[in-house]
């Protein structure tokens, strides 16, 4: 749905991107964004203090990642050190993780990290507990399978299918600010599914029925954990491009209706993070290809309206002053 033949808005200077992935950073600095270009290339930005101003973006070939990218999932590892994965145009898994808490990366490891099958779409999410990250993913025959860090930092478990799970297509998790993670998994008709931990790094209750909370048919899901008094919240693309979402009004609590995000343009690909300050923030690409976000003003308050910062020509070009179109 993309056009390119007028002038686009895109947040902090981004380059054209059609795929982006956010996830909270632990010590002095705040979230991180990655995106992917049309040509598959991996880029980053990230906060350098919570809350605070963003880096310059680096890449193309993100840390040294030369494979197409199609997927990108990340989350801390209970540890304040991010984790990062993504997949290739060979459904191939890769990752790589922080040395120290908003620290410096390591190296990739992969084609087929911890043994991972093919797959078609990963997600993941830091669980609170004895445990580190876990993370989800969609083989190419659509079945939902995934491993856990049995500490922080720590080894991983085998593969295991997801009992009980429908078919899929997308995945996503979230804490509820009480240890505990919430699962959002997307079936072949575009319907919401949930699951839930009992206690934090604990067992799950079980995979629950489709159109969760009376959910509209969607065909991508984000979701992230909130500050303050709230839980968790998680967002929605319809089959009309409308961005939709819900939250919890207290941690590990109900969960509100669904709404759709006020004055908010077609969308094609969400992503969300805390910002370690408390705060969520919330990016988008638009169906004309821009960049936009959004972010909470205090942790689990109100939100700003949509940011651009910088245009771009037709060509994914930062436009400077001299080069941009007359406008009122």
């Amino acid at each position: 749905m993309t056009t390119t033949d007028t002038p686009r808005k895109m947040w902090a200077g981004a380059p054209s991107l059609i795929q982006i992935e956010a996830c909270q950073q632990g010590g002095k600095r705040g979230a991180q964004l990655w995106g992917v270009q049309q040509n598959y290339k991996l880029n980053s930005t990230f906060q350098v203090t919570p809350g605070g101003n963003w880096s310059e973006w680096i890449g193309p070939n993100w840390n040294g990642m030369n494979q197409q990218v199609f997927d990108i999932a990340g989350a801390l590892q209970n540890n304040g050190n991010v984790q990062l994965w993504v997949l290739d145009n060979r459904q191939q898994l890769y990752s790589i993780s922080q040395n120290s808490p908003g620290g410096n990366w390591g190296q990739w490891s992969g084609p087929n990290w911890s043994g991972a099958p093919r797959m078609n779409a990963i997600g993941a999410a830091q669980q609170g507990g004895p445990r580190g990250a876990q993370l989800w993913g969609v083989t190419e025959n659509q079945i939902l399978t995934s491993t856990y860090q049995i500490t922080p930092g720590g080894n991983w478990s085998p593969w295991q299918d997801w009992q009980k799970a429908p078919r899929c297509k997308d995945v996503a998790a979230s804490g509820q600010n009480d240890g505990r993670l919430q699962l959002f998994v997307i079936d072949l008709e575009l319907q919401l599914w949930i699951d839930w931990q009992t206690s934090p790094g604990g067992s799950w209750v079980g995979i629950q029925q489709p159109n969760w909370n009376n959910a509209p048919k969607m065909w991508n899901v984000c979701a992230a954990q909130q500050g303050g008094p709230r839980g968790g919240q998680v967002w929605g693309i319809t089959r009309d491009y409308k961005l939709v979402t819900c939250y919890q009004g207290s941690p590990g609590g109900n969960w509100s209706g669904w709404q759709d995000w006020a004055n908010t343009p077609q969308v094609v690909e969400i992503a969300a993070a805390g910002q370690n300050n408390g705060c969520v923030q919330l990016w988008a690409i638009t169906s004309d290809g821009a960049l936009i976000s959004t972010k909470q003003t205090s942790p689990g308050g109100n939100w700003t309206g949509w940011e651009t910062e910088v245009e771009i020509d037709f060509q994914g070009n930062p436009m400077t002053d001299n080069r941009r179109r007359d406008r009122p």
